[in-house]
């Protein structure tokens, strides 16, 4: 049995499909104005704008921020259907969960506002929201009508990993629609926390250690995944860490956001999800025959994959085409 074979007997859902009127609220937060703020926010412009449907643009500040203010002078007279949502947040999930309630159109796409988009991605969300299909689409720009947002719960309070966190719930219940098409080329999803977060690393400090805590909540790790991801080659580190992780994994039992929790992990379920997608290639019918399909992994993720995914081993062969290690 081949890949495609295999993956298309785990289909079991039908297709569903949405008949609502289209729109879309484009999203993002800035607690000061990053160098690529103004250059971000035009991009979002002419994607919005070239899709052809009625859109919005929300930016979460926190209220009072004269420097984003200041910074935003020069380009509100450009923007169209522009909005700063004045509100203090305590993370980049409680952020994207107040810029969710604040807008008022059918389809919700989150974006990072130090990047500058490429123009290409209007033709992928037009492609897109022009089929109606209940899924997440997930490129570097992804896609969720509100209805799947409200239905697993929504965003919650994580500073880091809230979109696997959310993103999975959704794969779960609806499925995902994958094209990481890489016009950035960036992460599809947060990456796991840098070694900084690691015990005895120089530079380590509260916000670093809540960074993995909440990539621990996001992903509903446990010990021995943590030791997976972050331990290869650290020889008689290894005890320190399970020490340091099992702490960890204890308070993230009874902290005030805990994991969700499934058959499998969050990651594999979101991840399974959009291999399964890149496999069947989805993306076929999105009308981009000259643009591939390719996702960064990072070197840890990668062994994390091969040694906790057993999909992932069954169809690694198909799927190595479509991952860049990073």
């Amino acid at each position: 049995m081949d890949a495609v074979e295999y993956l298309t007997g785990r289909r079991l859902k039908m297709h569903e499909v949405y008949t609502s009127e289209i729109s879309i609220s484009f999203c993002a937060s800035a607690r000061i104005p990053g160098k690529s703020l103004l250059d971000s926010l035009r991009s979002i412009n002419i994607i919005a704008n070239e899709t052809g449907f009625p859109y919005e643009i929300i930016l979460v500040s926190p209220p009072g921020n004269k420097q984003i203010r200041d910074s935003l002078k020069s380009i509100l007279s450009d923007l169209d259907n522009f909005y700063i949502l004045k509100q203090n947040t305590s993370s980049n999930g409680h952020a994207m969960r107040m810029g969710f309630e604040s807008s008022s159109n059918r389809f919700f796409i989150p974006f990072n506002a130090d990047l500058v988009y490429d123009i290409r991605y209007a033709d992928l969300i037009h492609s897109f929201l022009m089929k109606r299909e209940k899924k997440l689409f997930l490129s570097e720009l992804p896609v969720i009508h509100r209805d799947l947002i409200t239905d697993v719960g929504g965003y919650r309070d994580l500073s880091h990993g809230h979109d696997i966190d959310l993103y999975s719930r959704i794969a779960m219940m609806y499925g995902v629609v994958a094209y990481p098409a890489m016009f950035n080329r960036i992460p599809l999803v947060s990456p796991p926390p840098s070694e900084d977060t690691l015990p005895g690393t120089y530079g380590r400090g509260h916000s670093s250690i809540r960074m993995l805590m909440d990539h621990i909540i996001a992903c509903n790790y446990d010990v021995d995944d943590l030791m997976v991801l972050y331990t290869e080659g650290r020889g008689q580190e290894r005890l320190t860490m399970r020490i340091y992780f099992s702490i960890l994994y204890a308070i993230s039992r009874i902290s005030r956001v805990k994991p969700y929790r499934f058959d499998r992990n969050n990651y594999l379920i979101l991840m399974e999800n959009v291999f399964e997608s890149l496999v069947l290639k989805d993306f076929a019918r999105y009308g981009m025959e000259d643009v591939k399909a390719n996702m960064m992994l990072t070197k840890e993720e990668i062994n994390y994959l091969k040694a906790r995914s057993r999909l992932y081993r069954d169809v690694i062969y198909s799927i190595n085409q479509y991952v860049i290690e990073v």
